[in-house]
């Protein structure tokens, strides 16, 4: 009875007019979105292996049929006509996609301040933006968003917090409310639209429509009731389909302004709103609202002359299109030219050729036999074929060596080129990464209010992470991935990479072994990186007071270091100060990050006291640098003398010739 109750309540309502304001511009931005669909419906279908297909001079996406005609009055193509399809497009667009999602994005988020709980803080966001990629089903997401992006020009990804997902719990008021999770959805560039003529990024709103189940969306938050009528359409033919039970469902989404300080929120179906107005839902981890879009888009490449960028398979479908010309061909000529088929000379040949195996066909003659001469496939079908798949390599930036370049030097000088080629999307990709975990992290701050356990993978494996809640981020959500942590290599490249290391000195055997056996070369440079974010902490305190900087907690000298001397005691000292440079720190790592900082105008734009601290501290780099240099000399004059008293306990004398070599005892 509950439920009736509650569905009879659900039909009982005023229906919410959309504002004509908000119509109108949804309206300009629908049309202009539908405008170039027919070319992204295109490559979509390229891309599947749909490649007969068109768009017409009325831009409207048309299909030539594929099925041979079965009657006269079938209008299928000729039955002599071959119509395959060599799929190239899927290889280029499967390789991109294994280059750009194979590794985990490699997130660094730096603390705020130099204050020791804000670097716990940006510690555990890190842990917790590792667990959420793994969580949040991140992979999978990057996948979807990059084939949009390198097929239909862009992708886009919406963030957002599901308080639907369980375990459940009840409020103060007996509802029943879920823990709730972070969840990410995906939007092609034929469902978002925006203001005409401005870019993504500059327009002040931006519109979804998309299609969407009728029953979980008469179940979301705010619904304001009444029926929704099926009237999603296909993207292609524009024909509705009940069938399928789905709703379009449009949000429209605007930005902050100094007249609506909170921006707004609404969404609307079958011609009405259907969930009243709300602020707009890019929140940071305090709760203020963001002028910034909700969305987080990715593209191949800019179009700077357009409010649309571009993607990849738009300029191979040219080529494509000629290698399938090429292909049906070659297959044609051999259905009817290389046929073993006989001749009989003993009249006029009255019939057609054909391409039915064995046929025969009668011609003037004396009546002899002879098999139908089958001369060679034309060399310009492969030619042609040759010069399409070069270009596709070419305009991917996925050349082929094959016999073209044999000089290890020309093999390398190419695998750059295409290197350099991709670089420039994987620095799309690289902060397409950082503001998408940016934002969860923000919603990890304001929606984990209930202890939670995090399974997060480290450095020494998987070990949980209890009672966690978002609070304990501070705020410390300043995302950055390199893209340089995004690059995959090949086993080889990794294996010379680590030996390269290994040869040099810069890594220890042990730690070369365990990278060449793990296959990865990620965690090669962690020490000299830590060794660089040390100096760079030392740095931000001393920019934040010398007072910061020596209030560092002293510490006892470890084993083997020197601790001073205490004039008043005559006696070592017993501490050491919390500031200085340790034993297992790289000092020379460290004092090239200091110096190159003291060589810029910053240090020169630092009072009295801040510069004396950092005087100070790169004295005390200098003098530990010297003792170890010290130690050194006396371990090598040490090492070198006592093989000179070995060498001096030795037989002295040139050695004997070889026939005065003493005789044994036998002889």
């Amino acid at each position: 009875m509950a439920l009736m109750e509650k569905a009879k309540e659900l039909l009982k309502f005023d229906p919410v007019e959309i504002p004509k304001s908000i119509e109108g511009r949804m309206k300009r931005g629908r049309d202009a979105m539908r405008e170039g669909a027919p070319k992204r419906n295109e490559c979509l279908a390229f891309a599947r292996g749909q490649q007969y297909k068109w768009v017409d001079s009325k831009n409207v996406l048309r299909e030539q049929n594929t099925a041979s005609a079965s009657t006269l009055v079938d209008r299928g193509k000729p039955r002599h006509r071959v119509r395959q399809t060599r799929n190239f497009i899927f290889d280029i667009v499967e390789t991109e996609i294994a280059a750009t999602v194979q590794k985990v994005p490699g997130y660094d988020i730096a603390p705020t301040s130099a204050e020791p709980s804000r670097e716990s803080a940006a510690g555990i966001a890190r842990k917790v933006a590792y667990y959420g990629y793994d969580k949040w089903g991140l992979r999978r997401i990057t996948e979807r968003v990059v084939r949009y992006a390198l097929i239909a020009d862009e992708g886009f990804a919406w963030p957002y917090f599901d308080n639907t997902v369980g375990p459940y719990l009840s409020d103060e008021e007996g509802n029943v409310v879920g823990q709730g999770e972070v969840r990410i959805r995906t939007f092609g560039p034929n469902e978002l639209f925006w203001e005409p003529g401005l870019p993504f990024e500059e327009s002040r709103w931006h519109g979804i429509e998309q299609a969407r189940d009728i029953a979980s969306t008469m179940e979301m938050e705010g619904y304001l009731g009444g029926k929704l009528d099926a009237d999603a359409q296909k993207a292609e033919t524009d024909k509705t389909n009940p069938q399928e039970k789905l709703v379009m469902v449009t949000d429209y989404l605007e930005r902050p302004s100094p007249k609506n300080q909170l921006g707004r929120w609404i969404t609307m179906a079958n011609g009405r709103v259907i969930i009243a107005e709300r602020p707009y839902p890019c929140v940071d981890s305090d709760g203020r609202v963001l002028d910034e879009p909700v969305l987080h888009k990715l593209t191949y490449s800019m179009d700077p002359e357009s409010d649309r960028d571009s993607g990849l398979v738009r300029h191979l479908i040219d080529a494509q299109r000629t290698i399938n010309y090429c292909n049906n061909k070659i297959t044609e000529w051999a259905a009817l030219a290389l046929n073993p088929q006989i001749i009989i000379q003993n009249g006029q040949l009255k019939q057609k050729l054909t391409d039915e195996p064995g046929a025969v066909y009668n011609a003037v003659g004396t009546g002899e036999m002879q098999w139908r001469p089958t001369p060679n496939t034309p060399g310009e079908l492969f030619q042609q074929k040759e010069e399409a798949l070069s270009d596709m390599g070419r305009i991917s930036g996925q050349n082929n060596l094959g016999g073209q370049v044999e000089s290890g030097r020309g093999i390398q000088a190419l695998i750059e080129q295409e290197s350099a080629r991709r670089a420039n999307f994987m620095e799309n990709l690289a902060q397409f990464h950082s503001r998408l975990m940016r934002h969860c992290l923000y919603l990890v701050q304001r929606h984990y209010t209930e202890p939670r356990t995090l399974k997060v993978r480290g450095e020494r494996g998987i070990w949980p992470m209890k009672d966690f809640l978002g609070a304990e981020l501070l705020g410390e959500v300043d995302v950055r991935v390199a893209p340089g942590s995004l690059e995959s290599l090949t086993h080889e490249a990794i294996e010379g990479k680590i030996m390269a290391f290994a040869e040099r000195g810069w890594i220890s055997p042990h730690a070369a072994m365990a990278a060449i056996n793990s296959g990865t070369a990620e965690n090669l440079v962690d020490s000299y990186e830590r060794d660089v974010a040390r100096a760079n902490l030392i740095i931000q305190k001393i920019l934040e007071g010398p007072e910061v900087l020596f209030a560092s907690p002293e510490r006892r000298p470890f084993f083997g270091e020197d601790p001073g001397f205490n004039e008043e005691t005559q006696m070592p000292n017993e501490f050491v100060p919390g500031w200085m440079p340790r034993p297992f720190d790289s000092i020379p790592v460290q004092k090239d990050v200091f110096a190159d900082w003291m060589k810029g105008t910053e240090y020169d734009d630092l009072d009295g006291p801040q510069q004396e601290a950092a005087n100070t501290y790169y004295d005390a780099l200098l003098q530990i640098e010297a003792k170890q240099q010290a130690q050194a000399a006396e371990a090598q004059a040490q090492t070198a003398e006592s093989l000179g008293m070995s060498n001096a306990a030795k037989e002295q004398g040139p050695p004997p010739l070889p026939d005065q070599a003493p005789l044994n005892k036998e002889s």
